[in-house]
């Protein structure tokens, strides 16, 4: 079990298999390794964006500044980095709310946008109710949602609505959005 885990790099089997799909498509000569210069591109796919100056430190840091491309097991090593920059960006944002805040639907979507992603406010309520997260909120926008189905629509649709979020979640949330693609159920 200790063996798997470590294979895994502590990702979760959704994750992983993402994480796979992305090694696959983008192992253009199918011999098992990423060229950095698809790297980026990579990254996008899985809904990852990354400053240049930082993929560029964390691609030294995993492999050294003379690789050429990333293995199997260095691809997930820099993801890992990467998911932690990002729990420390939404931690930081999040500043003393980190222990199960309440925070705005405007929030939310404004972080969500900072973090390279742009599901609509449906996607976004939906994976919330599939993860069992934001509390009253959640089940209150749900229902708005299914009285007022054109409020829902355009940038901020989420505005006016409190959501209980702690950063663990709120990182949780955005790999559930992303795993979906930011598709809503009925797409």
């Amino acid at each position: 079990v200790v063996e798997l885990y470590k294979s895994r790099q502590g990702f979760r089997k959704l994750e992983l298999d993402q994480f796979q799909l992305a090694m696959k498509v983008f192992d253009r000569k199918g011999n098992g390794d990423i060229p950095l210069s698809e790297l980026p591109s990579a990254l996008l796919w899985l809904g990852l964006s990354l400053p240049e100056v930082e993929l560029r430190t964390m691609i030294d840091e995993v492999v050294g500044s003379e690789a050429t491309s990333l293995t199997h097991r260095h691809f997930l090593l820099l993801l890992r980095k990467a998911l932690e920059r990002e729990m420390l960006l939404v931690e930081q944002k999040l500043g003393p709310l980190t222990n199960r805040g309440s925070l705005s639907g405007f929030f939310i979507e404004s972080l969500l946008r900072e973090l390279g992603c742009q599901p609509p406010a449906v996607a976004i309520l939906e994976a919330m109710q599939d993860l069992s997260l934001g509390g009253s909120g959640a089940e209150e926008a749900l229902e708005q949602l299914r009285r007022e189905p054109e409020r829902f629509q355009g940038s901020f649709a989420l505005k006016g609505f409190c959501f209980q979020l702690t950063a663990e979640e709120v990182c949780d949330l955005l790999m559930k959005i992303r795993s979906r693609e930011g598709f809503t159920r009925s797409e």
